[in-house]
C-alpha cells in the first residue's frame, strides 16, 4: 500500500460517483430549515412559560391587597370601591394595564363578615414582540377577608 499517494476526490473519484449515483446531495438545506423552524418553535414556547405564572401571581397579590384594603375602610359603603383602586394599583406596580385584569367584589363590610375580591386576569396564548396576542385565556382568583367581630365604624 502507497501511503504516498494523494486520494483523489476529483470527477473521477469513486466517493463522487457514489453519491451522484444515489442521489446523496443536497438534502442539507431542507434538514437544516426545518432544523430552525424547530428551534424557532422552542424559542417562542421558552418565552411564553412566564407569561402565565406572571399574571397569575400579579392577580393574586392584587386580590389579596384589594380585600384587605377594603375591610379597613372607615365608611362601609366606601369598601368596593376601594378594593378596585387598590387593585387597580398594584396591577400597575406590576408593569401591567388595567383593562388586562377586571375587579368584582361581593360581600358586605360589616362585622363578622366576609368581603370577597376576585380579580379575573387576560392571559395570552402566544404573545409576539410588538404586541400581537393571540387566543387569550381568562383565570381567575379571589381573596376572602372577614371583618373583625369587634370592629368599630364611624357613626
Amino acid at each position: 500500500m502507497n501511503h504516498d499517494r494523494p486520494v483523489s476526490v476529483g470527477k473521477g473519484s469513486l466517493r463522487c460517483r457514489r453519491f451522484r449515483a444515489y442521489g446523496d446531495s443536497g438534502f442539507a438545506a431542507p434538514e437544516a430549515m426545518f432544523l430552525i423552524f424547530v428551534i424557532f418553535l422552542v424559542i417562542i414556547f421558552v418565552s411564553l412559560i412566564p407569561l402565565m405564572p406572571e399574571r397569575q401571581h400579579a392577580a393574586r397579590a392584587a386580590a389579596a391587597e384589594g380585600a384587605r384594603a377594603a375591610i379597613l375602610v372607615d365608611d362601609p359603603a366606601d369598601g368596593p370601591a376601594v378594593a378596585e383602586a387598590m387593585v387597580g394599583q398594584v396591577v400597575a406596580n406590576y408593569g401591567f394595564e388595567a383593562t388586562e385584569f377586571s375587579v368584582s367584589t361581593s360581600g358586605s363590610i360589616e362585622r363578622g363578615q366576609p368581603f370577597t375580591v376576585t380579580v379575573q386576569a387576560q392571559i395570552p396564548a402566544i404573545d409576539f414582540p410588538g404586541g400581537r396576542q393571540f387566543g387569550p385565556a381568562l383565570w381567575s382568583t379571589s381573596a376572602t377577608e372577614r371583618v373583625e367581630d369587634y370592629r368599630s365604624f364611624d357613626p
